[in-house]
């Protein structure tokens, strides 16, 4: 599509960030590290952005929300504002995922790679990725693991990406390429770009975020 204009969130981390790209460009982003204050914050750099851009949303051809998986409450907020969002202007809304978008970030050459993301104690997120047509595309489903049980395998693979996994990786003593990315607006915006034609829904009213594990209050 040409001059794609998108809106992207993220929320899924301590990281709160919202970013504007056209034709995969950064036009604007804005991103904080933050504690529990995501609520607070992505409304104000919604308001930002449009003040400083003048961008109306009726101009964007939707927004891309990092689905999951992630801080449970982080990708409730998120996707809860991105569907107002959405709504407000009668655009698509775009899941990415967040494993994928960190991936799409770690400039990898090599067409495999296994991205990890810390969840809680001592269980992570892994999903393997290879790359077809210059796209990193999912090998099978993202899980939830033991940190113990998916350690002993790490030593098969050349390349792992992750967040928040850096001192259970450097215990490990591994000869892989290892490359540590933060995730990001941007990358949701980008990933999103590469994928409109593919992932851009209209009917979201039952869209849910991507936890994986299952959603325990306390």
């Amino acid at each position: 599509m040409k001059s794609l204009k998108l809106l992207a969130i993220e929320t899924s981390s301590d990281v709160c960030g919202i970013a504007l790209l056209k034709e995969n460009k950064v036009i604007f982003y804005r991103e904080e590290t933050l504690n529990r204050e995501h609520a607070e914050k992505l409304p104000e750099f919604c308001k930002e952005l449009i003040s400083k851009i003048n961008l109306k949303l009726i101009t964007l051809n939707g927004v891309a929300i990092s689905i999951g998986p992630g801080s449970f409450t982080g990708l409730r907020i998120g996707l809860s504002f991105a569907k107002g969002l959405a709504f407000s202007a009668n655009i698509p809304l775009l899941p990415i995922s967040t494993l994928l978008s960190i991936t799409e970030s770690s400039q990898i050459k090599d067409n495999e790679v296994i991205t990890i993301s810390h969840s809680h104690k001592n269980i992570v997120y892994f999903q393997k990725f290879r790359k077809k047509n210059n796209r990193w595309e999912g090998i099978e489903k993202p899980v939830s693991i033991e940190w113990e049980k998916l350690s002993s395998k790490l030593c098969n693979y050349n390349n792992i990406v992750h967040y928040q996994c850096g001192n259970l990786i450097d215990d490990l003593a591994l000869k892989s390429n290892v490359v540590e990315v933060v995730p990001s607006a941007v990358s949701i915006g980008q990933a999103a770009s590469i994928r409109y034609q593919d992932i851009a829904i209209s009917d979201y009213s039952h869209l849910e975020p991507d936890y994986i594990t299952s959603f325990k209050i306390g």
